[in-house]
């Protein structure tokens, strides 16, 4: 996309509550979202989470907070090799999500619980050079259409 096109977006939903990142649609800024997931309130409206784990603080992935991010449909994490080594147990939480992004992670598995991610139509390992294993599909998977 086209960077003036997506400051454009960012600063649309940022007027949507300037100082309330918790209340937003979509997160991209690292600060942003360790707000958001620190405050662990109003998560239920975010659709799209976007965050590059090279330029920002630890954040704690959790289950809880996932678990009440009914209409969570993207989530794209970006990372260093380094910085993102394994999924948490929170996949299986996120029902709703069509787009899952771990392109350059250092991953080596994904968790057992990405076959219950019924909604999933786009999966990008691609550029995860330490990926190893995919796990058995103990779910229902029917809406994947790329795995990359």
């Amino acid at each position: 996309m086209h960077d003036l096109i997506q400051e454009m977006g960012y600063a649309i939903v940022r007027e949507e509550c300037p100082r309330d990142p918790h209340k937003w649609s979509r997160l991209w800024d690292a600060d942003d979202i360790y707000n958001a997931f620190s405050r662990r309130e109003g998560m239920e409206n975010i659709q799209t989470i976007s965050l590059d784990l090279s330029r920002s603080k630890e954040i704690q992935f959790s289950t809880e907070v996932f678990a009440t991010m009914k209409q969570l449909r993207l989530l794209k994490i970006y990372a260093m090799i380094v910085m993102l080594k394994k999924i948490p147990k929170i996949l299986g939480n996120m029902g709703h999500l069509k787009k899952l992004c771990l392109n350059g992670s250092g991953i080596k598995e994904l968790p057992d619980s990405i076959g219950y991610l019924e909604s999933l139509e786009i999966l990008d390992l691609s550029n995860c050079s330490k990926f190893e294993k995919f796990p058995e599909i103990r779910g229902n998977m029917k809406c994947l259409k790329r795995l990359l």
